[in-house]
């Protein structure tokens, strides 16, 4: 019974220490100045041959993430978009947006910095973000 027990426990042990190695935490939380309005410089599209910009929002669970989003144009749709809580994975590298259904996961390249006139950039995915 007592050889029972410690099996029991061992596993639990495991099982809580893989779920603390996957836990993932609110970007707000992980760091504050993410939160806001953020927009690449534009670029031209040569598969469209449209103008595109990629955006990112970060506020609580209506988090947004859009990828190659055609400037200009009202009736045109992003490349590739996501919707939801914005979390950032245990060691910092991650941004995730949206659940398991419709979520982007993006590499933080920097963190959010201002710079000396007060415009903060960050670098997700190797695109430099402005702050709106």
């Amino acid at each position: 019974m007592i050889k029972l027990k410690s099996i029991i426990l061992a596993i639990a042990a495991i099982a809580l220490l893989l779920f603390a190695a996957c836990k993932k935490e609110d970007v707000a939380d992980y760091n504050a100045d993410f939160v806001g309005e953020w927009h690449s410089d534009t670029v031209f599209d040569i598969n469209t041959g449209m103008d595109v910009i990629s955006y990112l929002l970060i506020d609580g669970d209506d988090s947004e993430y859009g990828y190659y989003c055609p400037v200009n144009c009202s009736w045109c749709r992003c490349t590739n978009t996501a919707q939801g809580k914005a979390k950032v994975n245990k060691d910092g590298t991650k941004l995730i947006i949206g659940g398991a259904s419709n979520s982007a996961t993006l590499s933080i390249d920097k963190e959010p910095t201002q710079d000396a006139n007060g415009q903060w950039t960050c670098k997700l995915e190797n695109f430099v973000l402005y702050k709106q």
